[in-house]
């Protein structure tokens, strides 16, 4: 039996056209445009719905999300997905209605629609964007900075151990490549007291003292100075990590075209939900008159006595 699935997802952008039909990797694909309230959403049929099916499905659902996160400049966070079955033929995904609410994040800038994705070719590509979306969708920079890290540290070649080949390759990199890095080697000497190359103290100051919750060094989440210490670490760990994307793994924005095949500058797909908000407050605005005749009553009652 075929089932069609709802996957909700926040981003940044505010999209123009209300709907748009495309293809990745050979599937069908319907974007629909959020509300204020309503989260974006993507629409699919999955004709295997055995747990292999479903499976293969989320998993192409996340990298593309991960590949929409590179070349829009932003994460994009998966919210959950909702699914039914139906018979085959009886339903159309041009036309399905949306069945399922999710609560949306603030917007921040306008675009058409996504019509490109970076050119992944490997599993190592596609890690480095999972870990960037990730970082991108952190509200922490103690969570960002550990998966910024992690990025540098992916690579195809045998040997040396990820960790060393990290701190080296950033120790060589030319300060006017990186963002905030030039800055950086100046405040080990005079804000941070320390002799370590830039890729030595990152690791330390950064990487380990993060992750090693039980040494002397860990920053404390609620003390302002290690606050503001990360953070800084991690706006130029942020710019490393993007120099390693492209200039290393060769990862470019906008690559390869999506196929789009239809799009829409209004939609109906949400006319369900919007019904059902509908009702909901007519519901609770009957509960609110209930509760005050109630309370009326009780005061009439309590002054006779």
């Amino acid at each position: 039996m075929p089932t069609l699935w709802t996957i909700h997802f926040n981003s940044a952008c505010n999209f123009t056209n209300a709907e748009f039909i495309f293809e990745f990797e050979g599937e069908k694909y319907r974007f629909i445009r959020g509300t204020e309230e309503e989260s974006d959403k993507l629409l699919t049929i999955v004709d295997d719905d055995s747990k292999e099916g479903s499976d293969r499905c989320f998993e192409r659902v996340m990298r593309l999300l991960d590949y929409l996160s590179w070349d829009l400049h932003g994460g994009i966070q998966y919210l959950g997905r909702t699914g039914y079955g139906f018979k085959s033929g009886t339903i159309q995904l041009e036309k399905a209605y949306v069945p399922s609410f999710r609560a949306r994040n603030i917007r921040s800038y306008l675009m058409d629609s996504f019509s490109r994705i970076p050119n992944v070719s490997n599993d190592t590509q596609r890690f480095a964007l999972r870990l960037w979306n990730e970082a991108e969708i952190s509200a922490s920079p103690f969570l960002a900075f550990i998966n910024y890290w992690s990025i540098v540290e992916l690579s195809t070649e045998k040997g040396e151990s990820h960790k060393s080949r990290a701190i080296k390759w950033i120790n060589n990199l030319s300060s006017n490549e990186i963002l905030g890095l030039s800055e950086l080697k100046k405040n080990l000497k005079d804000k941070y007291n320390s002799g370590d190359a830039v890729g030595w103290f990152l690791y330390n100051e950064g990487r380990n003292a993060i992750a090693h919750v039980t040494r002397s060094k860990h920053p404390k989440r609620f003390d302002i100075e290690s606050y503001e210490k990360i953070s800084e670490l991690n706006r130029v760990m942020k710019a490393i990590a993007k120099y390693y994307i492209v200039n290393e793994l060769k990862l470019r924005h906008y690559s390869t075209e999506l196929k789009v095949l239809k799009t829409k500058k209004i939609t109906n797909a949400l006319t369900f939900l919007t019904e059902d908000k509908k009702k909901e407050k007519r519901i609770k605005a009957r509960r609110r008159r209930i509760e005050k005749l109630l309370r009326n009553r009780f005061k009439v009652t309590k002054s006779t006595s």
